[in-house]
């Protein structure tokens, strides 16, 4: 189990945060191995196909040079101009390798990694000159792998093509009496058998290789369970914190709310439970408006701001137990409460034209 230097152990899977950071610093992962091993086997199956005209165009130039031997200027510049000649063919021969060596690598590295830009990795980092996490380093489980890895092509693939080509040997010697293009293709199919039993083997250790490497990679990333808290309390922020804003916010509408009351029309109790004032006036809303609500406490303090402000209050138990919970602050009553909420407002409007009078 990994652990970090204050000892904790990381048991968590890495966040999609962390595994973003770790992107964007370069750190992926990615075998070189399999990168190697596609390389050398679509170079083989290059050379399978392309044998035929290399060994063609290659013929070709060597006439054309011993035909032109006597042709060729022996001073400076001619023997410079003839170099550059016969390097711009020999380019020209060999340039369908170099541009499936450069497709294939690319393909490969996109499908082992997607599409990647950093220079992270190329920044210098003075921590890794520290002797300590270098020698810490160099007995790793990492380096250790990439030891036996080589151990591994050392003792199972030079073996493979040594016997390889051992045993072509006598192949070889019967040819050498036949002519030099039957020579050639002889051994460029014996260099193919060798070739071919190799890449086998660096395949599978290639695909070995890769697995291993997401492995490691999963294991390198994953987190102690207290880097998993803060970095939740780095997006989502500190529930303290949270919790705090929340109760000002509360706060905040609540003061708002509060000072809604002294332009109701009524408020409406259950009497000692719930409290809802009322609002309503009837060329600007569709309905009576619920503009404060409250319960225990915070219907006490309502009804004190109504007595405070002259605003009646009307006892009606289910008309008000109705409204806290089917209406929020702000929000007009639903139409079946029309007629329950019309009879309060017309008693409130009554007794406003008894006091009007009494005045």
């Amino acid at each position: 189990m990994a652990e970090t230097e204050s000892g904790q152990e990381k048991t968590e899977p890495a966040t999609g945060r962390k595994r973003s950071r770790a992107r964007e610093e370069g750190n992926v992962s990615k075998s070189q191995e399999l990168n190697t091993a596609i390389l050398l086997i679509a170079g083989v199956i290059a050379f399978y196909f392309y044998a035929e005209h290399f060994y063609g165009s290659v013929m070709e130039a060597i006439v054309y040079y011993l035909d032109h031997v006597g042709e060729i200027d022996i001073s400076e510049e001619g023997v410079h101009a003839f170099l550059l000649e016969f390097g711009l063919r020999i380019l020209t021969i060999l340039a369908p390798f170099y541009i499936i060596f450069v497709v294939v690598a690319i393909v490969i590295n996109l499908a082992q990694v997607g599409f990647m830009f950093t220079l992270k990795k190329l920044t210098p980092d003075l921590k890794k000159l520290n002797p300590i996490k270098g020698l810490a380093k160099f007995v790793s489980i990492r380096s250790q792998v990439e030891l036996l890895k080589s151990i591994a092509k050392m003792f199972i693939i030079a073996p493979v093509m040594i016997s390889s080509v051992y045993y072509s040997i006598p192949g070889m010697m019967g040819l050498v009496t036949e002519e030099l293009k039957d020579f050639l293709i002889h051994l460029g199919y014996r260099a193919l058998d060798v070739a071919v039993k190799a890449l086998i083997i660096m395949l599978i250790l290639a695909i070995i290789d890769y697995i291993y490497q997401r492995w490691q990679f999963e294991r390198d990333l994953k987190m102690t369970k207290q880097e998993v808290k803060q970095e939740s309390k780095d997006v989502q922020g500190d529930p303290q914190i949270k919790a705090r804003i929340r109760s000002i916010q509360f706060e905040m509408a609540r003061k708002r709310m509060m000072e809604e009351v002294p332009e109701a029309e009524v408020v409406v109790t259950n009497p000692t439970e719930y409290a809802i004032a009322l609002k309503y006036e009837s060329e600007d809303m569709p309905a009576p408006q619920v503009v404060a609500k409250g319960k225990h406490l915070l219907a006490r303090r309502i009804k004190e701001i109504a007595v405070e402000h002259d605003i009646p209050i009307v006892e009606n138990r289910v008309l008000a137990q109705s409204l806290y919970k089917l209406v929020e602050v702000g929000g007009y009553i639903p139409p079946e409460m029309y007629q329950a909420v019309a009879e309060v407002l017309a008693y409130v409007y009554r007794l406003n034209n008894r006091v009007s009078q009494m005045a």
